[in-house]
């Protein structure tokens, strides 16, 4: 399934297995601050200041600790490795826009 996490920067799409793997990866690597969307609607809200646990509780059944114990580790590896090179990918092509922009300028 395709979901959408939402960056203070910008969104990146990335792939996931299941929703609960989804959760878990976009809790981890935003700490709190990006939210999770699926077809265009917000599946998980960022947490910037709390409330993750009540939402893993009320939405799982279970602290986030545990539901983290059913998301195979190579599974969170490769999205984040997804996300990496996505976000570097942009990052690149950002560098060599501005590259050019500065080379036809002072050149």
């Amino acid at each position: 399934m395709l979901y959408q996490l939402n960056t203070p920067e910008k969104p990146y799409t990335f792939e996931a297995s299941s929703f609960t793997a989804a959760c878990v990866v976009a809790t981890l690597l935003g700490g709190g601050f990006y939210s999770l969307w699926q077809g265009g609607k917000q599946v998980m809200p960022a947490f910037m200041f709390g409330g993750a646990e009540k939402w893993y509780q009320w939405t799982f059944g279970k602290n986030f600790q545990d539901v983290v114990q059913e998301v195979s580790l190579d599974e969170i590896a490769q999205i984040y490795l997804t996300l990496l090179v996505s976000c570097w990918m942009g990052a690149n092509f950002r560098f060599k826009k501005f590259l050019a922009r500065s080379v036809s300028t002072f050149g």
